[in-house]
């Protein structure tokens, strides 16, 4: 079952295009949890949906920043609602990775948690933009140490770049990073036109 789940909106009202933005992201729902499939998918689309419904006024990180809040949230309770510690333990969570990148103007606005991947092609260099949020256990096994529906409270990492012309950004998920190395993706980015 895959349980990856990725969207690019290129909005098609100048309004939207002017206050909110390109959006492309990416979500991975953990692994281990029955409902990750539903957890990836729902992420990716309820942010395009409710990104773009957030009022004119707000700023990008703003905008973002509650739409991802309030995501979080609805993940998490979902989980846990109506459950009894047995239940819980059955890796019933919704929790899943996400990953977004927003252009506007002449800047990329970068939201992420978890350990889905942004990199950046530019004058034939690649540059991871996001930092895994996975650490090791004694058996080298990686574990998440942050995702969305997680917890309750959310710790997301922002960042903004200027871009510019012929810029590319690759939005990948562990199972890809983990096999493909990054001059592959590099060489992959290049080949589209």
């Amino acid at each position: 079952e895959n349980q990856d789940a990725i969207i690019v909106k290129d909005p098609q009202t100048r309004a939207e295009n002017e206050f909110k933005g390109i959006v492309a992201c990416i979500a991975d729902g953990v692994s281990c949890s029955e409902q990750g499939q539903k957890a990836s998918h729902t992420s990716v689309m309820q942010f395009i949906t409710d990104y773009y419904a957030t009022p004119e006024s707000w700023s990008i990180q703003r905008s973002a920043q509650k739409v991802l809040t309030s995501l979080n949230s609805w993940l998490f309770n979902a989980s846990y609602s109506g459950l009894d510690d047995e239940k819980q333990l059955a890796h019933n969570n919704m929790v899943s990775t996400f990953s977004a990148v927003i252009l506007k103007s002449n800047t990329a606005h970068i939201f992420h948690v978890g350990d889905s991947r942004i990199y950046l092609v530019r004058d034939g260099e690649i540059q991871q933009l996001t930092r895994d949020h996975t650490r090791k256990n004694l058996v080298n096994t990686h574990y998440l140490t942050r995702a969305l529906g997680m917890d309750n409270q959310l710790n997301v990492d922002y960042q903004t770049l200027p871009i510019k012309a012929k810029d590319r950004f690759i939005l990948t998920t562990e199972g890809l990073h983990e096999f493909v190395d990054e001059s592959d993706l590099m060489e992959a980015a290049s080949d589209q036109h």
